[in-house]
């Protein structure tokens, strides 16, 4: 939500992530214009912050997952995700295949270097605050678990 801080902070104040979702989408109309172009990479900027804020469970659990291929199941979003049919999937699974890049890249980090976290799209914003490149010192434990 572009220009929209104030509502920003009321979507991170909800009690449960269903619940921010739910909020959000009370304003989608209001959705900044480019975001289809920029969803994906808004996305790869979120889960690196995610995933590489921390050398904790999470990670772990990313890193676990070795080699296998990682699918966001959904019977409604095609796009984020893919719905399985038979044997095979149908989708195009954008956050499975994000998480993936995100697992390689982060199985090649050595534990306890600094991890860069850089958006690449267009102005970006969080609740006002203009997001730049950062190098964060990963944690011993995880920092949010949604």
């Amino acid at each position: 939500m572009l220009n929209l801080p104030d509502f920003q902070h009321e979507i991170l104040s909800q009690a449960t992530p269903i619940l921010s979702k739910r909020h959000a989408y009370t304003r989608v109309d209001q959705t900044r214009p480019d975001w289809n172009q920029a969803k994906v990479n808004a996305m790869r900027y979120v889960l690196r912050a995610k995933f590489g804020n921390t050398q904790g469970e999470l990670l772990d659990l990313l890193r676990g997952t070795r080699d296998a291929p990682i699918v966001e199941i959904s019977h409604r979003d095609q796009f984020w995700g893919a719905r399985p049919i038979g044997d095979r999937i149908e989708g195009q699974n954008v956050l499975g295949r994000l998480l993936m890049e995100l697992r390689l890249d982060l199985c090649e980090h050595r534990s306890g270097d600094p991890v860069l976290i850089e958006p690449r799209f267009p102005d970006p914003q969080l609740c006002g605050r203009v997001l730049g490149a950062e190098e964060v010192m990963p944690e011993a434990t995880p920092s949010l678990l949604i």
